[in-house]
């Protein structure tokens, strides 16, 4: 991720800080080269190491709104959470 991005997203953190509580939740899907989405079976939760997985045959939009909402709700979770799939590797800034 470029310094960039992060500082946006750093400052769009301490404005919800300040307005809401609700932390903002921006969830991170590959694309492979071709353009198709490959199969997402679990995210996971980069700054608390949280993991949901994917129940049998339920739709990927119900599955990613079941993790955001779960995502916001976890104690003491940061502002900003970024999920991304289990087996994506890590990025370094």
């Amino acid at each position: 991720m470029n310094r960039e991005l992060l500082r946006r997203l750093q400052r769009v953190e301490l404005q919800a800080q300040s307005h809401n509580p609700v932390p903002l939740v921006v969830v991170i899907d590959p694309i492979e080269a071709d353009g198709s989405v490959p199969t997402i079976d679990a995210y996971q939760c980069r700054e608390t190491g949280d993991r949901w997985e994917r129940r049998p045959d339920e739709p990927l939009p119900d599955f990613q709104q079941r993790v955001e909402d779960a995502a916001r709700c976890l104690p003491g979770a940061p502002m900003l959470i970024f999920l991304t799939p289990a087996d994506w590797p890590e990025t370094r800034v």
